[in-house]
């Protein structure tokens, strides 16, 4: 078992359709310990690149945006048990993209947070239907994680924003790219 996650939960993580990855809540920094495929496709680095990374280093220079405080709000509190944001993230070959994040804390018995799991989609140039449809499929990957989870030791509770909300992201990471380009 990577880091103590179970099997499945590993297997469904590196199969899954969308960039999937899973840091270590307990370690300082939150730094990355498993990233599937789809991911080192969206973001360009290999595995080897980001494992031990947190996250923060597909920012580039762009650190001051709303969904920055959105995911230092989740991390700190403990009540939400997901979270959906945009931010303006830089491939590898530094092409910028709005990636949509969803964050979701697997706890333990104890309700304490032992991993972030994170599934991120380029949403750069995406429609409301376009959105609607990776909601739908982003749910369904909700519920086969969760499925995954209750039958071992990790509790998760998912919840979703309204797509709305999302889309005002979107919007406002799509200004950002275009004040870069």
């Amino acid at each position: 078992m990577e880091q103590g996650i179970e099997p499945a939960l590993t297997a469904f993580a590196r199969t899954a359709r969308v960039a999937v990855t899973i840091s270590d809540a307990a370690a300082d920094d939150l730094p990355l310990f498993l990233v599937n495929d789809r991911f080192c496709q969206l973001s360009g680095y290999s595995a080897d690149e980001v494992i031990g990374k947190n996250c923060r280093f597909l920012q580039g220079e762009a650190r001051d945006q709303p969904g920055t405080a959105h995911i230092r709000e989740f991390l700190r509190n403990p009540a939400p048990r997901s979270l959906r944001t945009t931010l303006l993230n830089f491939r590898k070959d530094g092409t910028p993209f709005v990636n949509l994040i969803l964050m979701t804390k697997l706890t333990d018995q104890r309700h304490r947070p032992r991993y972030i799991f994170a599934s991120q989609f380029d949403v750069t140039r995406t429609s409301s239907d376009e959105m609607a449809r990776q909601d739908k499929t982003l749910k369904g990957s909700v519920a086969t994680m969760s499925a995954i989870a209750s039958d071992h030791r990790y509790i998760m509770n998912a919840s979703f924003e309204t797509l709305g909300k999302t889309i005002a992201q979107i919007a406002q990471c799509r200004l950002a790219l275009a004040e870069t380009g």
